[in-house]
């Protein structure tokens, strides 16, 4: 890799990584993906053939509709899978489910590739165990001295 983390973004590193990639023989294409994050850019290169993102699945979580949790994993419409976003993607889901009252939730994932297709479905099995009760009455008391 000639781009190396921390460094300032370089157009013509990131196109001879692209290129020596290429030259190893192992892929058909490499292409180069440069997303925008708060600290600077993420620079993914796409090896092609490459294994693209199928289904995601809930199991464990039916009590949830099947779009708001596709809104909340942020299911990527036509990408290449990365593993480092489906981690991503769990942990979004566990804090969606601690914040619905699920604070002893646990979320595993789960990735089945289809060599066939070169598909990758991942399943997001939760555990969410008992919800919190919500307080009837909120203790809206002013504490003795306060007016």
């Amino acid at each position: 890799m000639d781009q190396k983390t921390g460094e300032p973004f370089s157009q013509q590193k990131v196109e001879q990584t692209a290129a020596a990639i290429k030259s190893a023989g192992k892929y058909e294409e490499v292409r180069i993906r440069v997303d925008p994050e708060s600290n600077g850019v993420r620079i993914r290169f796409v090896l092609e053939p490459a294994v693209y993102i199928g289904i995601f699945q809930f199991p464990g979580a039916e009590q949830f509709p099947y779009s708001r949790l596709i809104q909340v994993a942020n299911y990527p419409v036509q990408a290449p899978f990365d593993a480092a976003e489906v981690e991503r993607d769990r942990k979004r889901l566990l804090n969606f489910y601690r914040q619905a009252g699920y604070f002893q939730a646990e979320v595993r994932s789960d990735v089945k590739v289809d060599q066939k297709y070169q598909i990758a479905n991942v399943s997001f099995a939760a555990t969410l165990g008992q919800r919190a009760a919500a307080s009837a009455t909120p203790d809206r008391s002013v504490p003795s001295g306060w007016t």
